[in-house]
């Protein structure tokens, strides 16, 4: 058993877009500004940096166990729990990513500094059975996994009102990361190797190997974690974590 725990801090610069900032200067996120000029560089760039971060901490147990039945036959045991932390990107506020020229939708990046990290837990039981003079073996495991707070990468078509009530990104395909469910994997699987040496020397060198695997996962929805609050338009890359 081990506890672990993760504090996370990123800064990064906030670029408000080309639409935004034309919109800041003449009113009209299409209109007509001379993109050199300090006005647009500074309107565009110059609006300083956004900071965010996140700690938790996380209780994380394993075991492993190994019974010999008979000089041939094992039985094998494994629990063991795991954290897989957001990407580092999304701990700052922020839109990144911005593509006003892609087609059939311009795209842009939401980040979603509420995500939270998945946790896993995973159970293996197996039986090996050894043939004699190294003949080879075969082995018999049922594995299961549950994931709790699962992340997805999702898209949006942003309608007239853009992204909250942000109208310069309307029509927009917006991609961003939540967590949204529950899952749970299990299954069983079946391998055979075997040293055809052992029966005749002829065969020295050449093995037969299968596998059989039968998967039974299922997911289980719940409420989504979407970005709660209204990042500020422009890109968050931190720069410290």
């Amino acid at each position: 058993m081990r506890y672990e725990f993760s504090r996370e801090f990123g800064v990064g610069p906030v670029d408000l877009g080309d639409r935004e900032a034309k919109r800041r200067i003449t009113g009209s996120p299409t209109g007509t500004v001379d993109t050199a000029s300090p006005t647009y560089i500074v309107t565009r760039y110059g609006s300083g940096q956004r900071a965010g971060g996140n700690s938790y901490g996380t209780w994380l147990r394993y075991l492993h166990a190994t019974y010999n039945i008979t000089s041939n036959f094992d039985f094998r045991a494994s629990f063991n729990e795991s954290i897989t932390r957001p990407d580092i990107s999304n701990l700052v506020p922020g839109i990144s990513g911005i593509n006003e020229t892609n087609t059939p939708y311009p795209t842009i990046t939401i980040s979603n500094p509420d995500l939270k990290p998945e946790h896993s837990r995973s159970m293996n039981f197996e039986l090996d059975y050894y043939f004699g003079r190294g003949s080879g073996l075969v082995s018999a495991t049922f594995f299961r996994t549950d994931v709790k707070d699962l992340q997805r990468t999702v898209q949006e078509l942003l309608g007239p009102d853009g992204f909250q009530g942000d109208a310069t990104y309307a029509g927009f395909m917006a991609t961003s990361k939540d967590n949204v469910a529950k899952s749970h994997n299990a299954g069983v699987e079946i391998n055979s190797n075997l040293q055809l040496g052992s029966l005749n020397d002829r065969l020295r060198g050449i093995g037969v190997f299968a596998n059989y695997t039968l998967l039974l996962p299922t997911i289980r929805p719940i409420t989504s974690t979407r970005p709660t609050t209204r990042p500020t338009a422009g890109s968050a890359t931190p720069t410290r974590s």
